[in-house]
């Protein structure tokens, strides 16, 4: 019979119990890793599909107390200092609340003597909390000072503006962590329960021999349960449901597998074309 190429063999290895026993030695050390970073991937397309629609970082929880202080004084005298719905370039320096945390064209100086603060500029609005951490967050093309009809309409107009000017960086942060998450858990799991599988070779029931046989064995029953735990994911966003799915569905095949074919090659004869 005509061998089958990679990545063929293993799509179809994952179709059915029988064929992923029948399969379990067809895969190479690193076609194996690269089906691991394949199966990994399913689960992690939703994670970077939901992150770019919806930043789970919001900018109160990387400096909190900051945006906060853009209070109902700040928001009146910003108000006063407008110009044709923008900051005027021409502004002079000066402070917005009473704290002297908030202020308008600060110079450098004045904003470096800030522990936690903000400078509202013709050109960007500088959020500080503490000497390391600054951001600089320039005006969008859809930002417009005059929308915001109270103080707290500013600070979510402001923290939008922030992640808008964020949106890779958190993007990334947040795709790594979770995918991250994703990626050890499945290692873990691949590994143990390939373990398992590998001691039924003490038994002369069992056709499994060796450790490469096991994790190709669970790679395969993988395969399906991965898919649906994409599906899942991008039908309801939930890296713990995604995760639960995928192991599930796992146990299922597995399961399968044993009762199709007892972990037996001659249960197998039946199969052969």
């Amino acid at each position: 019979m005509k061998k089958v190429p990679f990545p063929v063999n293993y799509f179809q290895s994952i179709i059915h119990p029988a064929k992923a026993f029948a399969n379990r030695r067809s895969l190479t050390v690193l076609q194996l890793v690269i089906v691991f970073i394949f199966l990994n991937m399913l689960l992690i397309n939703p994670i970077v599909f939901h992150a770019a629609a919806h930043p789970a970082v919001q900018l109160q929880d990387v400096m909190p107390g900051v945006v906060e202080q853009l209070d109902d004084q700040t928001f009146e005298h910003l108000q006063q200092v407008l110009k044709d719905g923008a900051i005027p370039e021409d502004q002079p320096a000066e402070f917005m609340n009473d704290q002297q945390t908030v202020g308008v064209n600060l110079t450098q100086t004045q904003f470096d003597g800030l522990t936690k603060g903000i400078n509202v500029t013709h050109e960007a609005i500088l959020l500080k909390s503490g000497s390391a951490a600054v951001f600089t967050v320039p005006y969008s093309k859809t930002f417009d000072w005059t929308k915001p009809a109270n103080s707290r309409e500013l600070q979510e107009a402001v923290s939008q503006e922030w992640q808008l000017s964020n949106r890779v960086n958190l993007m990334l942060t947040t795709t790594a962590v979770s995918g991250g998450l994703i990626v050890v858990s499945n290692f873990l799991i691949v590994l143990g329960v390939a373990a398992f599988v590998w001691l039924t070779r003490m038994s002369s029931y069992s056709a499994i021999r060796t450790y490469k046989e096991s994790v190709n064995l669970i790679l395969n029953c993988l395969g399906l349960s991965s898919l649906a735990a994409m599906i899942t994911g991008f039908v309801q966003f939930d890296v713990i449901v995604m995760m639960m799915v995928q192991s599930f569905g796992m146990v299922l095949m597995l399961l399968a597998v044993f009762a199709k074919t007892k972990f037996q090659d001659k249960q197998m004869i039946k199969m052969k074309e």
